[in-house]
């Protein structure tokens, strides 16, 4: 049973010991992932599906992890201080696997530590609650069409049916780099326009637009967080939902966006 679903952002700033100074400058999407963490918290989730484009490592492929324990870990970052382990729901992802084997490419992966973008939402996400109370399942999304991850969410929304258990979904990345003349990489005139479209997209649950996105498009800003977003979206797909922008901004030239969606 579904009882959680968000979408959000995975600044590498937003870490203390890694942001610094620079923490100041996404007060917003902090308070975003506070606000979250306690409506994740209320939802009491026995698991918790994590999507990130970043966890996937094997080419074309799906991947879902199932080492049993999955590490979070900053230290590749200089950051030996926040740490966290949590048990994986290794027969979801078995079984997920298996229900997809003849039909979306998929691979099981483990990979540990977590990829950064997971973790970073783990890290926020996970403030109330105990990390011993809660199953993690590691995702990564392949670089296929949108529409067929998409599918892939509609695939992984079967298995949440059939599950006895609370589920909550968080997908997570960043939208388009380049966003400002301060940011770091160089200014991308099109990126303040292609963030601005996907959270207009969203507030209107406009799920088309975001799926026909050209390849072109994709392709001229840097936004790990589409291929994430559709899976989520292909989730929510047969529900009635509400989407709730808890917070946008751009900081450091980057797009960072968090959602909430509300469902019956």
């Amino acid at each position: 049973m579904l009882v959680f679903a968000a979408f959000v952002p995975h600044p590498l700033i937003s870490v203390p010991e890694l942001g610094k100074g620079h923490t100041a400058r996404i007060r917003h999407t902090l308070k975003g992932f506070k606000d979250l963490a306690a409506e994740l918290y209320a939802a009491q989730p026995h698991t918790i599906l994590v999507i990130s484009q970043h966890a996937a490592s094997v080419p074309g492929l799906f991947t879902v992890n199932q080492q049993p324990h999955l590490s979070i870990s900053f230290a590749s970052f200089g950051n030996l201080t926040d740490r966290l382990t949590v048990a994986n729901n290794i027969g979801f992802g078995y079984r997920l696997k298996e229900s997809l084997e003849t039909s979306i490419p998929i691979a099981l992966t483990d990979d540990n530590p977590l990829d950064y973008g997971t973790g970073i939402a783990l890290f926020h996400m996970l403030r109330q609650i105990k990390p011993e109370s809660v199953h993690v399942v590691s995702i990564g999304t392949a670089a296929v069409p949108l529409p067929d991850v998409y599918q892939f969410g509609r695939a992984i929304d079967r298995q949440i049916h059939l599950a006895q258990e609370r589920i909550a979904v968080i997908a997570t990345g960043d939208f388009a780099h380049g966003a400002s003349r301060t940011s770091v990489g160089g200014y991308n005139p099109k990126a303040l326009s292609f963030n601005k479209d996907i959270k207009t997209a969203l507030e209107q649950k406009d799920i088309k637009t975001i799926l026909l996105l050209s390849k072109a498009r994709l392709e001229n800003v840097a936004a790990c967080g589409v291929q994430p977003l559709a899976a989520l979206l292909g989730i929510m797909g047969e529900r009635v939902f509400r989407t709730e922008i808890v917070s946008y901004e751009v900081a450091l030239g980057v797009g960072y966006l968090t959602a909430a969606f509300h469902f019956s």
